[in-house]
């Protein structure tokens, strides 16, 4: 199990995310850049339509999903129908924006997903939710220090979905035990 001790304080932005080295297709942003690089990035209406929140197992390559070792990582769609993923990793924290939801849910940084996607969360986004509330929680969890247990990628997903997009379904959130 990775304990983050390469953890970089950046974010890898994809804009191809099947396309491994492409060109112009990948972006390193240094942690004191994140909001003002993903706004110009993801330049166009920024307001949110939905989330969802996935999970595959980390070590075991089957369709159940077990109950300790599993990454969780968010995708967003926005009213131009954009979709865009955010997750933290063991190593950075990583940002991908494509035209398709399978873009950037079965493939990271190139690499195809374990095969065994979960759907934990799905949930319509209210349309005053903006873009820019995410950057700015990017931006703060990507200076904290990867940690295995306190600070990694199931509760950056889980301070996104509570704090930022969707602070009215707190409760319903934790009982479902995504937060």
């Amino acid at each position: 199990m990775a304990l983050g001790h390469n953890y970089q304080p950046h974010v890898k932005f994809y804009s191809e995310p099947r396309r491994r080295g492409a060109a112009g297709g990948k972006a390193v942003i240094a942690a004191d850049d994140v909001v003002e690089e993903l706004r110009t990035r993801l330049a166009g209406d920024l307001r949110l339509d939905r989330v969802y929140c996935y999970a595959h197992n980390l070590f075991d390559r089957t369709d159940r999903l077990d109950d300790t070792y599993y990454h969780t990582f968010l995708v967003f769609r926005t009213i131009t129908a954009m979709w865009i993923s955010a997750e933290k990793g063991s190593g950075s924290m990583y940002v991908q924006v494509h035209r398709t939801r399978a873009a950037v849910k079965l493939y990271r940084a190139g690499r195809m997903r374990h095969r065994y996607i979960h759907t934990l969360f799905s949930e319509v986004c209210d349309h005053r939710h903006l873009l820019d509330g995410l950057y700015r929680w990017i931006a703060v969890d990507t200076s904290i220090q990867y940690h295995f247990r306190n600070s990694n990628c199931q509760l950056f997903c889980a301070n996104i979905l509570r704090v930022v997009i969707l602070p009215r379904l707190r409760d319903e959130l934790e009982q479902r035990g995504v937060c």
